[in-house]
């Protein structure tokens, strides 16, 4: 009995993680489309775009904002005591969140590498290495959320904020 449980609950918790799956499926498929485009414009030589480099990638300026919104409604639903499957929706959230930041984190983590191993700067990258090594991919998401916030590299365009 003990075993059909665990098998259960298993598929329950995959089940539940659908809404994750389609938003990671929907980043690839678009991903692939933009590379097909770009691909398809240089063959006919309408325009000679370039893909982005993987160092350029940003959220939003205002994905920190919205990020915190929807974690508001979705305790304030919690709350009222609205039962639309709460922990369902903030496991989901936690999951793309933390992904979209943890994507960001490495573009930064990739863009000072670069720099510092230009420069010669190797207590930097052995600094962190160790930090990582001692805070996982953690450290990466929260550097995500603040490049988001602060925008270190300067990669964001300000002309429609």
């Amino acid at each position: 009995i003990l075993h059909k449980n665990k098998n259960k609950d298993q598929l329950n918790y995959i089940k539940n993680m659908i809404p994750t799956v389609l938003f990671f499926q929907g980043i690839i498929v678009a991903f692939v489309i933009y590379a097909l485009e770009v691909f398809v414009l240089k063959r006919i030589r309408m325009v000679n775009l370039r893909l982005p480099k993987f160092t350029d990638f940003h959220l939003p300026g205002n994905a920190v904002n919205a990020s915190f919104l929807l974690y508001v409604l979705v305790i304030f639903m919690d709350l009222i005591n609205l039962n639309m499957h709460n922990d369902l929706i903030m496991m989901n959230l936690q999951l793309i969140f933390n992904f979209m930041f943890m994507i960001q984190g490495i573009a930064v983590s990739i863009f000072y590498l670069k720099k510092w191993l230009r420069s010669g700067s190797f207590k930097m990258i052995f600094m962190s290495t160790l930090i990582l090594s001692i805070f996982g991919f953690m450290v990466i998401s929260f550097v995500g959320m603040l490049d988001s916030i602060i925008d270190f590299r300067k990669v964001r365009s300000y002309k429609s904020t």
